[in-house]
């Protein structure tokens, strides 16, 4: 069985704008999971990653 499954869900619809070209939230929490979350203005796209992951959370878009 995979353990993702078992995971709860975040969904993540960053939109970042032009006087924010990046952003780093960092020790938040959500359930018993601590997440760390990265974002970057890429031209007009908003690009996102996981940096620090403590726990069991799907992050998706």
């Amino acid at each position: 069985m995979d353990d993702w499954h078992d995971a709860q869900p975040l969904k993540v619809q960053p939109n970042l704008p032009d006087c924010l070209p990046d952003l780093e939230l960092t020790n938040l929490s959500v359930g018993d999971t601590t997440v760390g979350l990265r974002f970057w203005r890429d031209g007009e796209q908003t690009q996102w990653e996981v940096t620090h992951l403590d726990g069991e959370l799907e992050v998706y878009t």
